[in-house]
Formats: C-alpha cells, structure tokens, sequence
C-alpha cells in the first residue's frame, strides 16, 4: 500500500531581507520625513539662531539619505512640491556654500541697494548685516566639518517696498513663491570630498498645506490599498516623484502600542501578510506585505494621544 504524502507544513511569513527593504523602509521615511520638517521650519520658526540650528540639522538628516538615487527628486509634502537632488564634488564646503551666496545675493530684491540710501549714520550699522547677507534673507551656517545656507530667491530690484507687499501676498495666499523660491544647500566634508544636498522650488509652495495652523486635515493622499487607522486625521501624506514610496503620518486617539495593534488586526482581511523581520529592524513597528509591496506600521506617542505612521515601499 503506498504511503500518503506528509502533508506540506504551512508556509513561514515571507522574511523581509536585511539590508534592502525593511532599512530601505526607513530611508525613504527619514527622507521624506526631514524633507518636511525642513518645509515646515520655514512656518514655524521665526528666531534666527533657531532657523540657522534647524536648517543645519535638516541638511544633516537630509544628507544621511541622499544616496536614494541620482538626479533630483520632486518630493510631495501634501501634495506641495520640493526638488531635492544629492552630489559630491572636490570643491571645499566654502566654495560650494559661495556659489549659492552668490546667486542668493543677485536675487536678494536690491535690499542691499536699499541700505546704501539711507543716510551714512543708519547705512553703517547695517552694512555688516547686508556683508552675512542676514539684512538680504540669506541664512548661513558653517563649521570646519558642515555648513548650510538658504535664501528665497526673486527677481526684480523693489527693495523693502516690493518686500512688504510679497509679504503681504504671503499673508494672504500661504505661497511662500509670494516671496521668493526656496534656495537651501547643506554640504557636508568627507574625506576629500563634499557631500552636497540641495533643496528647492520653482512654482508654489502653500506652506499652510504642508503645516495648517489651524488643526484642520490637509490635502494629501492615502495608502494604496491599506485603510487610515480609526479615528484618525492625517498630519502628512509624503511621496517621491515616480518612485514607489509614500508615507503618511496620522493623529489618533490612545497609546501608541495600542494603536499600533489595532491597526494591524485589520490588515489581513484586507490580505495583508505578517512580514517577519530580525528583532531590532523594525523598532516600535510592525510589516506586512502584499502583491510585492511593503507597509511599515509605527507608533510613537504625542501627547495623550498617538502618532501612527505608515510607510510604503514597493510597486503596487
């Protein structure tokens, strides 16, 4: 009598392979992430000495993910576009932050002129600030290992006159292009070369998109093929151009680990898988995988309530 086949054991979940899409899962967050945390600086800072130390710190994050790929990246933050692009180059980080500081200054709406009309006692206080290019829009910090600068570039020559009314057209639509075109560099020494990141725009840039002050959800997209958690409001929707990666931020209700947990008993009626991952790769977090995608789902406190981020990588 032939003996029946052992039945097949059930498949183990798919293990996520270190090294490629578990950390290409947080790459693609942190870069997309420090990308808007660079936008919504603009926003929300307003002390100088604050906008120099969080401007710096953004092109540090910023430039220990550049290496997504070559060329430059249109990044959506809310649907908001950003251009970043990543290089190394052999020029010393002064001659690279020069370069920008020159273009800076040639867009800088003949603020500089302005100063060399006034009278000599109210020019001469003014003219080191118009030399830092801190009295021209222009900020720039730099030490022996790093340094960044950023400016908001426009044409023509109106001085504080045409400033204020881009202000004011500022106050009004929340384009930041009502003033100038974002200009950021950081670059960063290593061994005999520099690492450079550059952030800007060419067209609008509604930061009350990327940041509503008034608690309001804003306009953004959601996860292909994975619902919101319960409860929740979307904080930020986040995408790179042509790539299959997207995160989105979301406000809930409860603690984190909770949150978490509810959220992913949802997932495989929906036919999402359990992706198992070493312990330490995924931090506070769960993975799931379908049809070649992966959904990286983590928590992190806010408050008496929960941040839940959902990061997609993969085609769908």
């Amino acid at each position: 009598m032939p003996m029946r086949p052992t039945p097949a054991a059930p498949p183990a979940p798919r293990r996520v392979p270190l090294g490629h899409r578990v950390r290409a899962v947080a790459r693609v967050a942190c870069y997309l992430v420090f990308a808007f945390a660079l936008a919504s600086g603009l926003a929300l800072r307003s002390v100088w000495a604050d906008v120099k130390e969080s401007a710096l710190g953004v092109g540090r994050e910023l430039a220990a993910f550049g290496d997504l790929g070559a060329g430059a990246h249109v990044v959506r933050l809310n649907g908001e576009p950003l251009l970043v692009a990543s290089t190394t180059t052999e020029a010393p980080i002064d001659a690279v932050l020069d370069r920008l500081a020159v273009a800076c200054r040639a867009h800088a709406g003949g603020l500089d002129l302005e100063v060399e009309r006034l009278p000599e006692a109210l020019a001469a206080p003014l003219r080191p600030r118009v030399a830092s290019g801190e009295a021209l829009g222009i900020v720039r910090q730099q030490s022996e290992h790093e340094g960044m600068i950023a400016c908001l570039a426009h044409e023509g020559q109106g001085g504080y006159a045409a400033l204020v009314e881009r202000l004011r057209a500022f106050s009004a639509t929340g384009d930041l292009a009502s003033v100038g075109k974002l200009r950021y560099v950081y670059a960063e020494r290593r061994d005999a070369r520099t690492h450079v990141v550059a952030v800007w725009t060419e067209a609008a840039l509604r930061i009350g998109r990327i940041v509503p002050l008034d608690g309001v959800e804003p306009p953004g997209d959601e996860p292909r093929g994975a619902p919101r958690p319960e409860g929740a409001r979307r904080i930020l929707s986040a995408s790179v151009e042509g790539a299959p990666h997207a995160v989105h931020l979301f406000d809930v209700p409860g603690a984190p680990d909770a949150a978490v947990e509810a959220y992913a008993a949802r997932l495989p009626a929906l036919g999402w898988s359990p992706a198992r991952a070493t312990s330490g790769e995924v931090p506070a977090g769960r993975v799931f995988t379908q049809a070649g995608a992966d959904l990286w789902v983590v928590g992190a406190a806010r408050g008496d309530r929960s941040v839940v981020t959902l990061v997609e990588v993969g085609a769908r």
